[in-house]
């Protein structure tokens, strides 16, 4: 035990300086819309991120503290398209980051986790959304994103591979059918396998398996717009699903809300 490693904070585990960072971020987007119905957009800027609270001191459980965590810098760029003809709104754009000290969450130990900085990563991908509300009584949106995390960490075993906890493919679709103030819905959610550890030694389903939920409602509004009331199934196959770092999510489980407008 040493005494010197204890704060004004009286934590083992805080930073024993305080820190002032000063950062500069430009940012630039374009939007021309040649027709009403199509527009292009682009976007250009710098971030940067602090480390937040639970990535600095943990939680006490399964999440280990890193006070020494540096904040992560990068570029982003996107470009894409949206389309409006009618009934129909239709959106795509690509996305690129490069970024540097990637805070990046890895397991620690076989329950733990610590973020780290990673010295680089290329975070590409494709995002699309789609809305549909034809003139007869119904509702579909949904929406796809695929993303490639690719680490670029100079350590060998991990330039190349996969980030941990980030999944390739997630996919979100609702159907609605509306009816004299009810609105009955069907959702679908599909979310890929994912790995656990920075060197993709440990695929599916050692790592996080894939996520397939399906959930159900219906919901009443009033005319007058002021009282809505909302029953709704969550996961209704009772499936076994996990989150990206691998915790369990609840099984089947019901919900009833009510809101009132004043």
């Amino acid at each position: 035990y040493d005494p010197s490693y204890i704060t004004a904070k009286g934590s083992a585990f805080s930073p024993d300086a305080s820190r002032t960072d000063t950062t500069v971020l430009p940012a630039l987007g374009v939007r021309v819309q040649p027709l009403a119905w199509l527009a292009l957009k682009a976007n250009a800027s710098m971030r940067t991120r602090q480390p937040g609270f639970h990535e600095l001191f943990g939680d006490s459980g399964t999440v280990m503290g890193n006070p020494e965590l540096r904040p992560e810098t990068g570029e982003n760029y996107d470009a894409g398209l949206s389309l409006d003809p009618e009934t129909l709104h239709f959106e795509y754009s690509y996305f690129h980051s490069q970024m540097h000290d990637l805070i990046q969450f890895m397991q620690n130990s076989q329950r733990t986790t610590m973020a780290t900085n990673i010295g680089e990563a290329i975070i590409r991908g494709h995002e699309v959304s789609l809305a549909w509300a034809p003139d007869a009584p119904f509702r579909l949106t949904g929406s796809y994103t695929y993303q490639d995390a690719e680490n670029r960490s100079p350590v060998p075993s991990q330039t190349g591979k996969q980030l941990p906890y980030r999944p390739r493919h997630s996919l979100f679709g609702r159907a609605e059918i509306p009816f004299e103030g009810f609105t009955p819905f069907f959702e679908y959610v599909f979310v890929s396998g994912n790995f656990f550890d920075p060197a993709n030694m440990r695929p599916t389903p050692s790592g996080v398996p894939v996520r397939r939920i399906q959930n159900a409602g219906v919901t009443w509004t009033s005319k007058d717009g002021m009282l809505t009331l909302s029953i709704e199934a969550k996961n209704i196959e009772n499936a076994d699903v996990q989150d990206f770092a691998g915790y369990p999510l609840p099984g089947r489980s019901f919900f009833g809300s009510m809101s009132l407008k004043l």
